[in-house]
Parts: structure tokens; C-alpha cells; sequence
């Protein structure tokens, strides 16, 4: 009777969060892995298109610390984050480097301890911004700072010369700052990052304690303080507000982008729980986004990818990186991620690589475009490595010219050509020589033209690998495994380490070519919402939730507890409904019905599981 009560429960829970996903707003998975750690002040932004220019806090301290925006109208209500753990059209605040366009919330009247903080006391603030990177110093957010005075700054958190910066003031009017010894990479109006700094105020000499975390890991041993001590005590100043995406007092230091899912806690967060947010917001590599039809785009970190197939397989499980590289002329560039060029950039003199590890018993698939320019002479090589373990071991060669379609021929048009070359090290790999046509003159006119995918089956000693090449007119020429040689070594045996996928990029010629859409994709994945691990979120996986809801303690992800919080509860079903019908097939992916007859399918399932029982007890 207890277990028949959970299944209705359950499932009438899913079906009216599922139908009302279709009208109205929803909390994600990231919004509820957020107020679970209980932030005093919590900022989404999501209704002051609406309500401007009222910030409404979603945090433990309610209204006491709604604040409100000089921002204007137009840059409010803007796309934020889309990874799938947001609600869908979630909304930030574009600041646009204008000091007194920025989000106030005064704290008149709030208790110390609350967002005022003193020795040995601790906070977290976490947020999500997006740079237009124009090295200036630039408040995402601050604690005080409406004056010069060297003692009003309890804490600030900016970007200086696109470096994180986690600084405050002391009492004597001293300054104390820690910096990341690296840039951050911006550029692109889609590519997100996920910033929390957590801090405890020592006594002058020790107590101090500090994590900096952006992106899903801990950089805080990558960074230095600055002009003093982190045990330092900081000044404080109780009457003056918190400032979201500027500092009043200076017109050069309002933040330029966008800022969304401003939070403050009252405590020092545990990684463990900063894990969790990050991972709950699908920014961490299987972005979970919706499929797209062939032809549209995703974005997924630096990388934008077109799909030029079916929506096969579900979701980007995908390492991506920003290659290095360096242009003959000899100035440095990094790949570059604005909007409709995506492109990276690599010659002779560098190259350029990034990877993940596959276990065995997995399948995957490599893929990638490119587009040549500024061709010093016929026959220049580019040499694609696409699946090895050791960098060196198996490849694709494209040779480039100024004559005729992609083609890969062994003189014979249209006839594949395959053969092995010695790669310089002894070790024999695959290649293919193609050639290309073009003006590469307008790399405009030839980005994202050119294309290549390899899928690979690592499920044995000896992986199988499908290819697929892509001409100037998107016809494909379907190279199966049978037809080509592809030499590899050094393999670990099945079961015993992960296989290293990796990318690589070089050229034998002076010259540049644009690398587009690199991506390294695992298909199997994990989704969320699928405890059976069937690699589909659906009525049996609803089952389980019923079976097990309420457990608040020692469950696991085949019990239908999803944000690893041990328990199996609202926030599961959430995830779950977020995710209903998604599926590691084409099928599956491509008829998810409505959220509405989604809500009256479960509903269905808990009548007929009810049913049985009825029938027995008469």
C-alpha cells in the first residue's frame, strides 16, 4: 500500500511539474541545487524585465534584501546561461561599462554576519558571468565601495586585466588582493563562466582561508596574494550596500557583460557542494542541451559545433579546449571564439592539441572542419592526428591545393587512396591525401566548408573506426571501417585503462588554416533521470523514483537520486522531468511528446500500477 502511494505521488508530482513547464517557470536543477546550501541572497534576474527596477532575492533573507537596477530597460531580461540546468529562458543583466548603471541591495538594518563579515567569520559568492574581455578592471561584485575611502571595501570580487581578483580593505586603509596568475577567456557571447569565492577573515596572523573556484575547478594554488596577508582583518562597514556589476565610486570599473545567479552565503562552502552546483547546471562538458535539427547550432564552452547528421547520439559528453597558436607573422593568437567564426588558428611553427580519456568497453567519435588561408604553395600538407593514445599513432592527411573539390584519389578520380607513412618516430600511421579547391583568399568563404568525422567502437583489444569526409557541397563520401587500414599501437588491453582520444593539429608548410567544431564525443553517457541506465529517461525510470521517494539518506543514482545528495525527493523529479523522454538514440530523441502528454502518460502508469493490486484484493 506504502510503495503503491509513492508510484501516485511520485508520478502525479512529475505530471504537474511536466505541465506546467509548458506556461509557466520552473526552478532547475541549478536553481534548486543553489537555495538546498540555503544562500542568504540569491539574484537570478529572471523577473526584472518585469518588475525593473526591482531585484527580487530568492535567498533565506527574503525581501530584506531585495535590491534594485539603474540598468536600462533594454539590458535587462537578456538570454543568461542555457545549459540545460537552467530554467528555460533563463534571464541575466547586461552591464555595459557605465558606472552608474549597476544592481544595488542595501543592507540598512541587516545583521552583522549577514553579508558583513569580520574575523572569523566566513561567506561564498558565487555568480555567473560573461566578459567582453576589455582588460580593464571591471566589479562583478563588491561590498562597500561608495566612496574613495581607503577603509569602506569589506570585499570585492573583479576582473583585472582578465584576471580574477578576490580583494578587501583593511581597517588602516591597507589593501589586500589575491590574483590569478592566468588570463580568462572570453570572447564569445554564448561562453559562460561559473565563478565562486569562498573566504574566512583571519585575526591579523592566522584563520585565514580561501578557495577560488570557476569552472568546476579549485585554482586557488594558481593564484598569489598581493600587498598583504589573507589572514588580514578586514575593515567593515554595516551601513553601506551590496553592488552587483560595478562600484559606485569609479567610472572605469563597472563590469562589461553579463552577469547572472548572483548568490551570497553566510558560510564557506564545501567544494563538495560547489561540485554539486556546477554539475547541476549542465556546464560541465555534457551540456544536456536539447538536440538540434541538422544544421543548427550548439555551444558548448569555446566551441561552436554544427550538426551535419541526425541528432545522434544524446548530448555533447565532450572535452573542449582552446589551442595555442602562433601565426608566422609572430604574434601570438588564441583560437577565436567570436560569433560565426569559432575558428582556431594553427601553422607550422605550433600546433595545437586537447583530449579526454574514453574506458574501455566505450564508443566515441572525433570530429572537426577546416578552412585554409593565405596558401604559400601547391602541395602544402595538414596533418590531422584523430584517435590515438600517445599523439603520434594514427592520423588523417589532407595535402592541399588550389585545384578542384575535396577529394581523396589515388590519381584515379573519386578512388580512395590509403596509405602508411612513417610519422618520425618509427611508428606507421594512417593517412589520407586529399586535395581541395578554393579561394582561400575570403576565409569567410571557406569556414566550416570542409569536414571530417571518425567514429571508433573501443570495445575489444582492436577499436573498428567509420569515417566520414565532407565536400565544398556537404555531399558525404562514407569510408567504412572494411576500407580503410588504420594502424594503431599501443592499445591497453580491454578493461584495463581508458584510452586516450585525442586532437591534434600541424602543418608542414608555411601558412594558416582554420580548424572549426572540434569536438571529442563519448556516447556513453550518463543522463539525468535515467536510473536504470538504459540511456533513456521514461516510465521506468519514473518507477523507481516512486519506489524509493523519501529516502533521506544513502541513495544513489539507481535509486533516482540525481544531484547525489543522498535523498530522493522534489529535486529529483525535477531532474528527471527536465529530461523526460531523452533518449541515446535517434528515435527516442526525436518524438518526445508535448509536456502535457507526458503529464497524462504518467499519470496513466500510475493508474495501471495501481490497477493490479485492486484486482487481487477482491
Amino acid at each position: 500500500m506504502v510503495k503503491r502511494l509513492r508510484l501516485v505521488t511520485i508520478c502525479s508530482a512529475i505530471a504537474i511539474s511536466l505541465c506546467l513547464t509548458s506556461a509557466t517557470a520552473w526552478a532547475g536543477p541549478y536553481s534548486a541545487a543553489v537555495l538546498a546550501d540555503n544562500p542568504v541572497g540569491y539574484w537570478t534576474f529572471d523577473s526584472v524585465s518585469l518588475d525593473h527596477p526591482f531585484v527580487v532575492n530568492s535567498g533565506t533573507q527574503g525581501a530584506s534584501l531585495d535590491g534594485f537596477t539603474d540598468v536600462d530597460p533594454a539590458n535587462v531580461g537578456i538570454p543568461g546561461p542555457a545549459y540545460s540546468g537552467f530554467d528555460f529562458g533563463n534571464s541575466a543583466i547586461l552591464f555595459t561599462d557605465a558606472n552608474t548603471q549597476i544592481v544595488t541591495v542595501p543592507t540598512t538594518g541587516i545583521s552583522p554576519g549577514i553579508l558583513d563579515f569580520t574575523t572569523g567569520q566566513s561567506f561564498t559568492a558565487e555568480l555567473w558571468f560573461q566578459s567582453n574581455g576589455d582588460g580593464g578592471p571591471e566589479y562583478m561584485l563588491c561590498k562597500n565601495r561608495a566612496t574613495s575611502g581607503a577603509a569602506d571595501s569589506n570585499y570585492g570580487i573583479r576582473l583585472a586585466g582578465e584576471k580574477i581578483s578576490f580583494h578587501f580593505h583593511t581597517a588602516s586603509g591597507g589593501y589586500v588582493e589575491w590574483e590569478s596568475n592566468k588570463q580568462v577567456t572570453f570572447g564569445s557571447e554564448n561562453f559562460w563562466h561559473y565563478l565562486a569565492i569562498s573566504h574566512t577573515f583571519g585575526d591579523g596572523t592566522t584563520g585565514g582561508a580561501t578557495r577560488v573556484y570557476i569552472d568546476g575547478m579549485d585554482i586557488t594554488a594558481d593564484g598569489a596574494w598581493k600587498n598583504g596577508s589573507q589572514h588580514a582583518i578586514p575593515a567593515v562597514n554595516t551601513a553601506d550596500a551590496l553592488r552587483i556589476g560595478g562600484a559606485r565610486n569609479n567610472t572605469n570599473s563597472t563590469f562589461d557583460g553579463r552577469i547572472d545567479e548572483v548568490a551570497m552565503y553566510n558560510r564557506f562552502l564545501d567544494t563538495s557542494e560547489l561540485d554539486a552546483h556546477y554539475a547541476a547546471s549542465g556546464r560541465t562538458g555534457d551540456t544536456f542541451l536539447d538536440l538540434p535539427d541538422p544544421g543548427d547550432y550548439v555551444y558548448n564552452g569555446e566551441f561552436e559545433i554544427e550538426v551535419t547528421g541526425p541528432p545522434f547520439p544524446y548530448g555533447w559528453n565532450t572535452d573542449y579546449g582552446s589551442f595555442e597558436a602562433t601565426k608566422h607573422a609572430g604574434f601570438s593568437a588564441t583560437g577565436a571564439i567570436e560569433p560565426g567564426t569559432n575558428a582556431v588558428l594553427m601553422t607550422v611553427e605550433d600546433s595545437g592539441r586537447f583530449g579526454q580519456d574514453i574506458d574501455p568497453g566505450s564508443r566515441w567519435e572525433v570530429g572537426f572542419r577546416f578552412a585554409v588561408e593565405e596558401i604559400s604553395e601547391e602541395g602544402r600538407t595538414l596533418h590531422f592526428i584523430v584517435a590515438d593514445r600517445d599523439d603520434r599513432n594514427s592520423g588523417c592527411r589532407f595535402r592541399v591545393n588550389e585545384n578542384g573539390d575535396l577529394q581523396v584519389t589515388d590519381g584515379v578520380e573519386g578512388t580512395l587512396t590509403w596509405t602508411t607513412l612513417p610519422n618520425g618516430e618509427g611508428v606507421i600511421a594512417g593517412s589520407i591525401d586529399a586535395t581541395l579547391d578554393g579561394d582561400f583568399d575570403d576565409v569567410e568563404d571557406t569556414l566550416n566548408v570542409y569536414s571530417i568525422k571518425v567514429v571508433g567502437d573501443y570495445s575489444d583489444e582492436t577499436p573498428t573506426y567509420d569515417v566520414w569526409l565532407s565536400d565544398a557541397n556537404s555531399e558525404t563520401l562514407n569510408l567504412l571501417a572494411e576500407d580503410v587500414d588504420w594502424f594503431e599501437k599501443s592499445l591497453p588491453p580491454a578493461g584495463t585503462s581508458p584510452y586516450r582520444l585525442n586532437f591534434l593539429g600541424d602543418s608542414s608548410q608555411v601558412g594558416d588554416y582554420l580548424v572549426d567544431g572540434v569536438y571529442l564525443n563519448s556516447w556513453d553517457v550518463t543522463i539525468p533521470g535515467d536510473a536504470t541506465g538504459d540511456n533513456i529517461v521514461d516510465a521506468d525510470d519514473a518507477k523507481i523514483l516512486a519506489q524509493n521517494w523519501g529516502m533521506a539518506s544513502g541513495a544513489g543514482w539507481e535509486d533516482g537520486d540525481f544531484n547525489g545528495d543522498g535523498a530522493v525527493n522534489a529535486a529529483d523529479a525535477a531532474i528527471l522531468a527536465a529530461h523526460w523522454g531523452t533518449g541515446a538514440t535517434e528515435e527516442s530523441a526525436a518524438t518526445v511528446p508535448e509536456p502535457s502528454l507526458i503529464g497524462m502518460l504518467i499519470l496513466g502508469l500510475s493508474a495501471m500500477a495501481v490497477a493490479p493490486r485492486r484486482r487481487l484484493s477482491r
